[in-house]
């Protein structure tokens, strides 16, 4: 049975998500202090041609992306210290149509207050970077676990 733990690690990697999204919020907070003085202000060239959206792919597309990305894989990799036995691929198939459930039903619950406006923008941002980041902690467990492969056990003597 390699995969006996596969549900419980579903439950705790979905329950680390949140303080792996705080962790992942003081990153992207720093790099909107770094960064936002000097290249993401407002009026740039590139602001003019693109409406403003330059600076806001650059702040709050960038940044929430990573903080998202931050979260997925800390908490796959925290989880996968737990749980030895579990397949990490459907760890992070699960967990990542559960984010994208909960941000379709945030999109649609918003949209009577939102309107047509695009201010979801940071929260769809997110959830890429959850995807994102659970996949690319899914495959690192895994060649982990190749590179360490466990011991066979030996044939039982009649």
């Amino acid at each position: 049975m390699p995969h006996r733990l596969t549900w419980l690690a579903i439950v705790l990697t979905f329950v680390f998500l949140a303080p792996g999204e705080f962790i992942g919020y003081v990153c992207a907070y720093l790099y909107k202090v770094l960064v936002a003085g000097w290249a993401f202000h407002g009026d740039t060239v590139f602001d003019a041609i693109t409406y403003g959206w330059f600076s806001r792919l650059g702040l709050d597309g960038i940044s929430s992306l990573a903080q998202g990305m931050i979260a997925g894989f800390l908490s796959a990799v925290f989880c996968a210290k737990i749980t030895k036995i579990a397949d990490f691929r459907i760890v992070a198939y699960a967990n990542a149509a559960a984010v994208i459930a909960f941000t379709a039903l945030a999109l649609v619950g918003n949209y009577p207050r939102m309107g047509t406006q695009f201010n979801g923008f940071g929260l769809v941002s997110n959830t890429l970077g959850l995807v994102f980041g659970l996949i690319i902690a899914a495959e690192h467990i895994r060649e982990k676990r190749n590179e360490n492969p466990a011991p066979e056990k030996p044939a039982a003597k009649r």
